[in-house]
């Protein structure tokens, strides 16, 4: 069974159409054999004609407007051969034309509501000239009742198309909803991924630099070279840890796992001992008054610097690099800035770091440039607006 705005779809009778088609034709055969009908004799005639009028309705959901038509005919005829009208034929017009009102199209429904409007006096003229018992409050009386079934089934009609338009948009709602949570996870691992590419570059950068200067000194040095060794696994170790963090990745047990907290500009001397552990003399100048800033800010403001660094160190000859914060009213202003000869390879200056460096920027309604800093060198200036408040 289903539904439609203008149309009702229903391949058998349901079981209570049966049942009132069955107790209609009952009741009507009943009243043949019962006075004052009984009086004018029952006939073959009279048996098909009732249930002509009555047993139909058991299709009346499934083809609203044939069976209101077979229905009304046979209820005229059976007035207009002589029959007394009985209220159960009655009330199987009125149930027809109550069906086509809520589930017929339109069209159809207006053009039921006419019929009747037309047939109605027709079927007084009869029952008048065979009965002689027709009275003037039978007229209003009658078309009330034709009515109030023509409005309530158009009424049924309204709510069930409200009800499915209500389905409808519950429906665009939830698929718009579905739109919008597969944007985020797309956007939440575009995220995950940009993280994870400036922590694994700088990392594996600065372990691969390191495991170099090992393998140098490793003969001559041993000190040195296990120095070196000692600041790789700890490297490794803080890349685990943060890896973990990104990924989302739980204790198997009950306890919670700690994540720690994503790096802020506070956390950049780190780094910067990190860079100068790997053979990159760097130094860092902050110039205004430092202050706390929104995460998303002190974040990217981050991984921009560690980015900058991570560059120097595989692209260039530099041994010396420079790191100037200044924090404006409404501006927070990074550069760095190395001393070395860029690569000129193919990947240098437009790699998947640069980019990220520039969407992190544009993220957050800045600019970032790179490129050539005086006659050596290489620098990035990334210009990231401070909202106020923050």
């Amino acid at each position: 069974m289903s539904t439609t705005s203008g149309s009702w779809r229903q391949e058998v009778p349901s079981g209570l159409d049966v049942v009132l088609a069955g107790a209609s034709a009952g009741a009507a055969l009943l009243l043949l054999w019962l006075p004052p009908a009984a009086a004018s004799g029952t006939s073959t005639t009279s048996v098909l004609l009732v249930g002509s009028a009555t047993l139909p309705l058991a299709w009346r959901r499934i083809h609203p407007y044939p069976v209101f038509l077979v229905v009304g005919i046979a209820a005229l005829a059976h007035v207009a051969v002589g029959y007394q009208n009985s209220f159960p034929v009655t009330f199987a017009v009125l149930l027809g034309l109550f069906t086509v009102a809520q589930y017929a199209p339109r069209r159809l429904a207006w053009l039921a509501a006419g019929q009747v409007a037309v047939l109605l006096p027709l079927s007084f003229g009869f029952d008048w000239s065979h009965q002689h018992q027709i009275y003037l409050s039978d007229i209003p009386y009658n078309y009330g009742l034709f009515a109030s079934a023509w409005v309530l089934g158009d009424d049924l009609r309204q709510r069930r198309m409200r009800l499915a338009d209500i389905q409808d948009r519950h429906l665009a709602l939830q698929r718009e909803r579905e739109n919008e949570l597969r944007a985020a996870t797309a956007q939440e691992r575009l995220r995950i991924a940009r993280e994870l590419h400036d922590v694994v570059a700088h990392s594996v950068t600065v372990m691969v630099v390191q495991a170099g200067a090992a393998r140098r000194v490793a003969g001559e040095q041993p000190a040195k070279a296990r120095e070196a060794l000692a600041q790789i696994e700890r490297t490794g170790r803080e890349t685990m840890a943060e890896l973990r963090s990104l990924l989302g990745v739980t204790r198997r047990d009950t306890e919670a796992a700690v994540t720690p907290p994503p790096p802020r500009l506070d956390d950049l001397p780190e780094l910067i001992q990190q860079a100068r552990s790997a053979g990159l003399d760097v130094e860092l100048e902050v110039a205004g008054e430092p202050r706390t800033l929104r995460e998303g800010l002190e974040l990217s403001g981050y991984r921009i610097v560690q980015e900058a660094l991570t560059n120097s160190m595989k692209h260039s000859s530099a041994r010396k690099a420079k790191v100037f914060i200044q924090f404006g009213d409404r501006e927070l202003l990074l550069r760095v800035v190395d001393c070395g000869h860029p690569a000129t390879g193919p990947g240098h200056g437009r790699g998947h770091g640069l980019n990220g460096m520039r969407e992190r920027a544009a993220l957050l309604g800045g600019t970032l440039e790179a490129g050539r800093s005086g006659t050596n060198g290489w620098q990035v200036v990334a210009r990231l607006p401070i909202e106020t408040g923050s």
